[in-house]
């Protein structure tokens, strides 16, 4: 099971290419080396939790390393060379940016389903008056009859520590319902 707390590092590590790609034109000397360097930061942070994609992520990398190769017999001038570069970089972010994408795209579908649903129990448990009886509207939801069952379906489809957090985040959505 796929820890939030992971997928939420991941996304703000992938927030990292958006500066990239704005550094892109003033800076094309570092662009290259800033690529590889994010790269690198990505699949070390696969590696640290143990996510099967490490080995992509190490190739793409690899890529990055070696470089934008030109085709032979095609004449191109040293501008053109260049955007040629950038672009073959840019599409190597992509793939990363996709491989990691599609890795995580399950998990999230799942934590949307339960961030919904949790959303609907916390709306419940302040109709019933749960949140004054209990500083932890969790707990009061999870030890109340009616509502129990529905946070054991999420507790078991993604796990306590992500039922957590996700009740937590649906509780500060909600807030503005109520």
């Amino acid at each position: 099971m796929i820890l939030i707390m992971v997928m939420q590092e991941f996304d703000e590590k992938l927030k990292e290419v958006s500066d990239l790609i704005r550094r892109m034109n003033t800076d094309t000397y570092h662009f290259e080396r800033d690529a590889v360097r994010l790269a690198l930061d990505v699949e070390e942070m696969a590696e640290k939790y143990g996510l099967h994609i490490q080995p992509d992520l190490a190739l793409i990398r690899g890529n990055l390393m070696c470089g934008y190769h030109e085709e032979k017999g095609c004449i191109l001038s040293r501008k053109e060379r260049g955007k040629e570069k950038q672009r073959y970089i840019l599409n190597e972010l992509a793939k990363l940016v996709r491989l990691v994408e599609k890795y995580f795209a399950d998990a999230r579908e799942q934590f949307q389903k339960c961030e919904k649903v949790c959303g609907q129990i916390i709306i419940n448990a302040y109709y019933r008056g749960l949140n004054q009886k209990n500083k932890d509207l969790y707990v009061a939801a999870s030890q109340d009859a009616e509502l129990a069952p529905h946070m054991a379906e999420i507790n078991g489809a993604v796990g306590c520590a992500n039922a957590k957090v996700i009740f937590e985040q649906a509780k500060a959505y909600t807030k503005s319902i109520r």
